[in-house]
């Protein structure tokens, strides 16, 4: 027949099949939010590339916008000074050759301020819909960041827990009522072993040598008893 539990036996198997269990779980979903920490980690640099590449369109085509610029303000100098040229011209040949050239240079000059315009109106057309990029990765970023720190507050629970645990299967291993029971036993033991000694001395002391050795005293030697009996 098997020995009877405690309430207190039973109470820590059943803490710790709860903890393993529990632990268990814990485990594999520490696992996979590690797992999807990863994947989100790398989705944000994979965004993050996305919006550098877009920010770097956006510079380039304000770079080109700057070139276009100056280039739209050197063409209309030149045609101002084509068509001065060809309003001062006296030789009516030489005259036309100017204005058709201030003609020429003004078709360029419009086209190349409608080419600025209209990369302009991509400029202020995509400026907003990049700062929301940003915007949404740094909440990224941030979300990422209380990922982390929520997983590592939980990792640290999970270390208690993980102690917790072994305390419990310390105290299935060490219970205390078994403990009590043997150590009762160890002291009656004892207590038994005192009663025998005492039993034992007590016999001692009620013989006829010992009482004499008693009445003599301890410093009583055969020269003194000789002499008390005139020998």
């Amino acid at each position: 027949m098997g020995k009877k539990q405690t309430v207190w036996s039973r109470f820590t198997n059943i803490f710790a099949a709860n903890a393993h269990y529990a632990l268990d779980k814990a485990e594999k979903s520490e696992a996979s939010m590690q797992h999807i920490l990863r994947k989100y980690t790398n989705k944000i640099v994979d965004v993050e590339n996305d919006v550098t590449e877009v920010i770097a369109l956006q510079k380039q085509r304000e770079q080109d916008l700057v070139k276009l610029n100056m280039e739209v303000e050197k063409l209309d100098k030149m045609v101002t000074s084509a068509v001065e040229a060809s309003k001062n011209e006296k030789e009516p040949g030489r005259a036309d050759a100017l204005k058709n050239n201030a003609i020429d240079l003004a078709l360029k000059q419009k086209a190349q301020k409608a080419q600025a315009e209209a990369l302009q109106a991509t400029i202020d057309d995509q400026a907003p819909k990049i700062d929301e990029l940003k915007e949404n990765l740094d909440r990224m970023r941030q979300y990422r960041d209380e990922l982390k720190n929520n997983l590592s507050l939980l990792s640290a629970r999970k270390n208690t827990v993980d102690a917790q645990k072994n305390m419990a299967e310390a105290m299935r291993v060490f219970d205390g009522s078994d403990v009590s029971s043997d150590m009762a036993r160890f002291e009656e033991h004892i207590s038994m072993e005192e009663s025998k000694v005492e039993a034992a001395q007590e016999l001692r002391n009620s013989s006829p040598e010992s009482r004499y050795e008693t009445l003599m005293g301890e410093s009583a030697t055969r020269a003194d008893i000789a002499r008390e009996l005139g020998l």
